[in-house]
């Protein structure tokens, strides 16, 4: 036999459930929405995306952050933070970091360096085709 409590508290946890699962994902999962877009997609100039450092860009599908670790050789990221989706700043020192709650990146690679984020920021492929940064 099943009593009132145990129906009112099972139906609690079903509702409750699903909310706490979501709560506890890590941000974003699987690949960015900007790099479904079509190759060729300008995102922008590589005269504006200063050597060592990064800036930020509207992509197709939200901010993405350019970063030149060398002179002609451009990487880009979803702009998301994978914690909360704050959008992340350009790098300071090597560093790229998450106003939102500290996270750090490397500023080369995208690679975590240090939580809450879980994982690191998501690559989008691109590549320098004449003056112009664009989706590969």
């Amino acid at each position: 036999m099943v009593t009132r409590r145990q129906v009112l508290c099972g139906a609690a946890l079903g509702l409750l459930a699903p909310g706490a699962l979501a709560a506890c994902s890590a941000g974003h999962v699987g690949e960015s929405p900007v790099v479904s877009s079509a190759p060729g997609t300008r995102l922008g100039a590589l005269a504006d995306v200063p050597v060592g450092g990064g800036t930020l860009v509207n992509g197709p599908a939200g901010k993405v952050l350019l970063v030149q670790p060398t002179a002609g050789t451009v990487k880009a990221f979803d702009a998301r933070c994978p914690h909360a989706e704050t959008v992340v700043g350009t790098p300071v020192d090597g560093v790229i970091t998450c106003p939102g709650h500290g996270s750090k990146f490397d500023g080369k690679s995208g690679a975590l360096e240090q939580g809450p984020a879980r994982t690191g920021l998501l690559s989008v492929p691109v590549t320098v085709s004449g003056s112009d940064v664009v989706l590969a």
